[in-house]
């Protein structure tokens, strides 16, 4: 948390989706604007759509706001939070072969460094872990220990 009083997170650069997915529902949440990652309700009377249209307005400025300009400007043309959540989703959560290689060489390569935290090393692994499991490749509890 900032010194004043506001939560804050790491602009997203187009790395670990997963991790800042996360925070930003949790943002939403703290900031009671996360019914607006719902559909919005069909029926809605007049007063009752213009809080749900001033709510999804503030959710926006935040999504953007904890977005870097090159990870923005892929989702402009969005004019829901729903919609920019979705299509960020579509193009950093969703597996592709590309992601994987990547993440498993990152896994399989990785070295814990002389000297450095075995906590560190621990959340490094757990974190490409988590990543891996976003693109759809699991590891039973094993190999998971043998990678650390």
């Amino acid at each position: 948390m900032a010194e004043d009083g506001r939560v804050r997170i790491e602009k997203f650069n187009g790395t670990d989706f997963v991790w800042w997915k996360m925070q930003i529902e949790a943002l939403l949440g703290e900031c009671d604007l996360d019914m607006v990652l719902e559909e919005k309700p069909d029926g809605m009377n007049k007063a009752a759509e213009a809080i749900w249209d001033s709510k999804d307005k503030k959710a926006r400025g935040k999504i953007t706001l904890a977005l870097t300009r090159s990870v923005a400007f892929n989702i402009m043309k969005e004019t829901t939070a729903r919609g920019m959540l979705t299509a960020l989703s579509n193009m950093y959560e969703k597996p592709s072969a590309g992601n994987r290689v990547f993440l498993m060489r990152e896994l399989f390569m990785m070295r814990m460094n002389e000297g450095s935290p075995v906590a560190d090393h621990i959340n490094e692994v757990n974190s490409i872990l988590l990543r891996l499991s976003s693109v759809g490749m699991k590891f039973d509890d094993d190999t998971q220990a043998v990678r650390l």
